[in-house]
């Protein structure tokens, strides 16, 4: 299913979105998620996974692979402030992701570190009242 196959009156318990924002133009960021917004029931919530431009590893992936070269990155603060002018309340800001495979022995430490913002990835969650 796709944005434009939402219409008023459906209504879901969640939405999941990973890895989409960066390649919607950012005029059309407040539009697509007032569309979620819309259309998620009260307590619905909206997973938005994003890759992370404070990551130097994100940012030299994204620019490996031709498809995500004219992407435009937003931060996890940007993400958690368009979700929030688009109605819904920020429940939970977290990083992913810190290690490369070579240094996997360190990736127990993940679970204490997504407050930092600096993980490859990030998940902002957003609840519809």
């Amino acid at each position: 299913m796709t944005l434009a196959d939402l219409r008023e009156g459906e209504d879901f318990d969640l939405c999941y979105v990973n890895g989409v924002f960066h390649h919607i133009d950012p005029a059309e960021r407040p539009e697509a998620l007032s569309l979620i917004h819309r259309v998620l029931r009260p307590g619905g919530v909206l997973a938005l996974f994003e890759n992370n431009p404070w990551n130097f590893g994100a940012r030299m992936v994204m620019a490996r692979i031709p498809f995500d070269r004219d992407a435009r990155m937003l931060s996890p603060v940007l993400t958690a402030q368009l979700l929030t002018r688009a109605g819904f309340e920020v429940l939970r800001t977290d990083s992913l992701f810190f290690f490369p495979r070579f240094l996997k022995g360190l990736r127990f430490s993940e679970l204490f570190l997504g407050w930092t913002r600096l993980g490859a990835q990030y998940v902002v969650l957003g609840g519809r009242s």
